[in-house]
């Protein structure tokens, strides 16, 4: 299984990994602890075909080395560099979070353009159910308030256990209202906050004109991963699947959306799609083209054997161009990694999966 490549220089370095027994008694070698031989070949270029160097080396793969070397275990994020991060959620709300893996805690610093309350907090979902958030604010009278709080609905309740630590509450010059406020990653109160990890959640905001915290007068949520350092990376990637059919697609890990590009040699249709394991049966594909008269035909569709594919009761393939030229035929298209159909799609994740295709 491949994990990564690099070319520096003049050097090449690859990173990949295998079974022991792959279970593949035809193609693959078990190994084991008898003597082996690690042969290797390098090109001067990317044609495999030819070989500017090549040998062999004898060894046994599982023998220990004759120095060992002790390795202590350490926790999950003892090599971790803690960081500092700020998101601007709109004009209104922005928050800074000082992630210390160490102490395995995060310092949050929260701003927002207004005198009244603010809260922020997480949810896995997006929304207030279940939440794990702070409210505070300064009234009137210069009082401070503020409380870890937990909400399972429209409304949020006292958390008994206070895990969220207040370090500092103020109105600043502008008339905003900023704290500062720290909390564990696992703060051990498992009926009301969520533990924070390497996962995608939600930071969840709201804030009111006033300290009445039953009415707000902006809210939202914002995905992120708070123990990474930066955004996800979109990428954009192309295939030729063969002569006759080329694919690319672009990711967008912040929207979680795919766009598609396919380009065929054909004036008819165009089938592509997904499939688990490369069978026509539970197989998530569209079916487009484009009509002699220049109008483009375009569906999500699903397919349960050997048969026609049915069209999908949910759409969620959205064409966004189409055009014929020269007897080949192109469609853009873009879809959600979920798309929450869970009949008819497939969810795109990390896992291995196939494209299927077909022309007409």
């Amino acid at each position: 299984e491949f994990i990564e490549a690099t070319e520096t220089g003049e050097t090449t370095h690859l990173k990949f990994r295998r079974d022991f027994d792959t279970g593949d008694a035809n193609e693959d070698k078990v190994i084991d602890d008898e003597i082996t031989y690690f042969i290797w070949a390098k090109g001067s270029a990317d044609d495999i075909a030819y070989h500017a160097e090549r040998g062999t080396f004898e060894v046994r793969i599982l023998e220990d080395p004759l120095e060992t070397t002790e390795i202590a275990v350490t926790g999950a994020y003892d090599d971790d560099e803690d960081f500092i991060r700020t998101k601007k959620f709109n004009e209104n709300v922005t928050v800074t979070w000082e992630v210390l893996f160490q102490t395995q805690q995060i310092i949050f610093h929260v701003e927002a353009k207004t005198p009244g309350y603010v809260g922020f907090g997480i949810s896995n979902s997006g929304s207030m159910t279940p939440a794990d958030l702070v409210i505070g604010g300064i009234r009137p009278d210069k009082t401070p308030y503020f409380a870890d709080r937990y909400s399972n609905g429209h409304s949020t309740t006292v958390d008994p256990s206070q895990d969220w630590i207040l370090q500092e509450i103020r109105q600043t010059a502008e008339n905003n209202t900023y704290f500062r406020v720290i909390r564990d990653f696992d703060t051990g109160d498992s009926a009301n906050d969520i533990v924070i990890t390497r996962e995608k959640t939600n930071f969840i905001w709201a804030i009111g004109a006033d300290d009445d915290i039953e009415r707000h007068i902006a809210r939202g949520s914002f995905a992120v991963n708070i123990l990474e350092p930066t955004d996800p990376i979109s990428f954009v990637r192309f295939e030729e699947i063969n002569s006759n059919i080329s694919v690319s697609w672009e990711v967008d890990p912040e929207k979680e959306v795919i766009v598609f590009e396919v380009l065929a040699k054909t004036p008819g249709y165009i089938g592509f799609g997904l499939s688990l394991d490369g069978k026509m049966e539970g197989m998530d594909l569209i079916m487009g083209g484009v009509f002699d008269d220049h109008t483009p035909y375009f569906a999500d569709h699903f397919a349960t054997g050997h048969r026609a594919p049915e069209k999908d009761a949910e759409q969620n393939w959205f064409l966004l161009a189409a055009r014929e030229e020269a007897n080949q035929t192109y469609l853009k298209f873009v879809r959600k990694f979920d798309t929450g159909d869970s009949v008819g799609d497939i969810p795109i994740t990390k896992d291995d999966m196939f494209f299927t295709w077909a022309l007409g």
